[in-house]
């Protein structure tokens, strides 16, 4: 994917729950051009495990995520301004998947093994 518009404000590395992930894919969602959202973030979490999106392992999205909820959260908060999140956060089978406001999609593997 082309990184060339990627935001400069999302860090390679982030924490979570007292963890630390590394991001290992992103995407972005565009509502005027990509198919929904759901999609995207299946097709994150495919390119984060080097896997085509029908042959993703585990739970299904909707079981980790009110996608509908995130959509809603997406398309109506472009600027959220001062005091509101720009970010939603999800665990999706040993991953943590992050939907930004500004459309961007990224996957997140543990930096260690503790659980």
């Amino acid at each position: 994917m082309d990184e060339s518009s990627a935001p400069t404000d999302v860090p390679a590395r982030v924490t979570w729950r007292d963890r630390e992930w590394t991001r290992t894919a992103r995407r972005r969602y565009d509502p005027e051009t990509s198919a929904d959202l759901s999609n995207v973030i299946a097709a994150t979490i495919a390119d984060a495990n080097d896997v085509v999106p029908s042959g993703l392992p585990g739970a299904p999205l909707y079981e980790c995520v009110d996608i509908d909820a995130v959509t809603r959260f997406v398309e109506n908060n472009e600027n959220p301004g001062a005091g509101h999140r720009d970010s939603v956060r999800f665990g999706r089978d040993g991953s943590l998947v992050e939907v930004r406001t500004d459309g961007w999609v990224s996957v997140f593997s543990p930096t260690d093994d503790a659980g």
